[in-house]
């Protein structure tokens, strides 16, 4: 399915998502979201509503590459 509004990553590396999130939160005042359900953990979320622009979720990507060591 597509959405404008939000984008839904599968964690192929098995990445701790509350560790990524308070890392975001303490470096950038960011935070995506984790999965739901049988999805927590295996995937998570980037809401891009409102006012975000291409560049925005260019810096969102390279923030979680240098927490995740990519």
């Amino acid at each position: 399915f597509e959405s404008d509004t939000l984008t839904c990553v599968t964690n192929t590396r098995n990445t701790d998502i509350s560790a990524l999130n308070k890392e975001l939160l303490r470096r950038h005042d960011c935070v995506i979201s984790d999965g739901y359900g049988e999805l927590k953990g295996k995937t998570f979320r980037i809401a891009h509503m409102g006012d975000m622009q291409v560049s925005d979720m260019r810096q969102l990507l390279q923030w979680i590459d240098e927490i995740v060591g990519i």
